[in-house]
Parts: C-alpha cells; sequence; structure tokens
C-alpha cells in the first residue's frame, strides 16, 4: 500500500485514482482531487505531512459534466454526500 501525499489515505497503487513521478519517486493518489492537487506543487507535499482528512473530495472530480450539481463526498465512503466540505457521518 501507498499513502496519498494530500489526504494520507492508503492507496493500493493497483487501484490508484492516479500517479505522478516527482524527483524519481511515485506518489499515488486516492483520487483525482488529490492527484490535481499535488501536481499544482509537488514541492510543497512531496515529504511533508498528509494534510488532515476533511472529506473534500468533490462528488463528481471523477468526471467533468458541466451540469452537475456541486457537492462533496467522502473518500472513503463515497454514497456519503454533502453540501459543504466536513466530516463524514459514518
Amino acid at each position: 500500500m501507498a499513502k496519498d501525499p494530500i489526504c494520507g489515505m492508503d492507496v493500493d497503487p493497483a487501484n490508484a485514482a492516479g500517479s505522478y513521478e516527482y524527483e524519481g519517486e511515485t506518489y499515488y493518489f486516492c483520487s483525482t482531487h488529490c492527484l490535481e492537487k499535488f501536481k499544482s506543487d509537488p514541492a510543497k507535499y512531496a515529504g511533508a505531512p498528509p494534510e488532515p482528512m476533511t472529506h473534500e473530495h468533490h462528488v463528481h472530480d471523477e468526471h467533468s459534466d458541466a451540469g452537475c450539481p456541486p457537492g462533496y463526498a467522502c473518500p472513503i465512503h463515497p454514497g456519503e454526500k454533502h453540501d459543504a466540505p466536513g466530516s463524514c457521518n459514518i
């Protein structure tokens, strides 16, 4: 298992939502949201402790449907949806 450098989730590299190589090391991500955040400033996140998990992964970060209403889902329980970031109810 690998550790997502953004949220700290354990990620199976074989089933990761994405990966990114930075300075000779491959990082694996639980969602495209975390991958894009890492790619925006890899020096900030590589080797740093993960941010506290807030379950802010956007419900629709796996596709780009322009008509999609805003919403958030717990990355561990994707069916758990909220109108704003916050703690998972499960």
